[in-house]
């Protein structure tokens, strides 16, 4: 719902997001998904092996984004197009609805648009734009995937990976590598943190530790 709220003000074509550039609501939103993702992931890579632990990655990910593009290349962009073109001619635009179905099914993000549908909106080229954190959390079960199968799911594990993850956003956010886009460090960062709380539960959600819960809140 927040990213939601947050997405009104560029989508409208009021502005960006309330906030700063790379520190607004929607992506303090995102940030505190990636959070809870890393807390329930870990607690399902815990519990199964590294097989299934992939095929159950899998299924979460993939049938709800092949739905999505569907969604959109067979019924939204259709009844957009309409509106100024010959319904035939859909299947022919460029770029067309094959490709968004393709460059796309895979995590690839290679195909926002399709045709001109939106040519008219403040982001002509973006149907879906927030299929950009999915290779971001594939990313993310990989390295779960990669701790379950050597058997090093462990906290003290998990805290060298949020450590190590800390300094690369570091790195980066200095400019020391060249490097503009610092989203997989920042997502990954938040999902390992979120990771770290699940293996710590036993400390830091204890009922009695309530004081704990309001340092967060702080």
């Amino acid at each position: 719902t927040t990213v939601i709220v947050s997405h009104v003000w560029p989508l409208g074509g009021f502005g960006p997001d309330p906030g700063r550039e790379f520190n607004n609501l929607g992506i303090l939103a995102v940030e505190c998904f990636f959070a809870l993702s890393g807390f329930l992931i870990t607690r399902s890579g815990e519990r199964l092996d590294t097989g299934r632990f992939l095929w159950h990655r899998m299924v979460r990910i993939f049938p709800g984004l092949w739905l999505a593009l569907v969604f959109v290349a067979l019924i939204a962009a259709p009844l957009v197009w309409r509106a100024d073109h010959r319904l035939a001619e859909y299947p022919f635009a460029q770029p067309g609805p094959l490709g968004y179905l393709l460059n796309n099914a895979l995590l690839q993000n290679g195909q926002q648009a399709i045709g001109d549908t939106l040519a008219g909106n403040p982001f002509p080229s973006m149907w879906n734009g927030p299929l950009y954190t999915l290779p971001f959390e594939f990313l993310c079960y990989l390295i779960v995937a990669g701790l379950v199968a050597f058997r090093i799911l462990t906290p003290t594990m998990v805290a060298i990976i949020t450590a190590a993850t800390w300094v690369w956003l570091q790195i980066l956010e200095a400019g020391l590598l060249g490097v503009a886009d610092t989203r997989q460090a920042r997502f990954t960062l938040m999902f390992f943190a979120g990771s770290l709380i699940y293996l710590h539960r036993d400390t830091l959600l204890r009922r009695d530790r309530w004081w704990l819960a309001a340092l967060s809140a702080v």
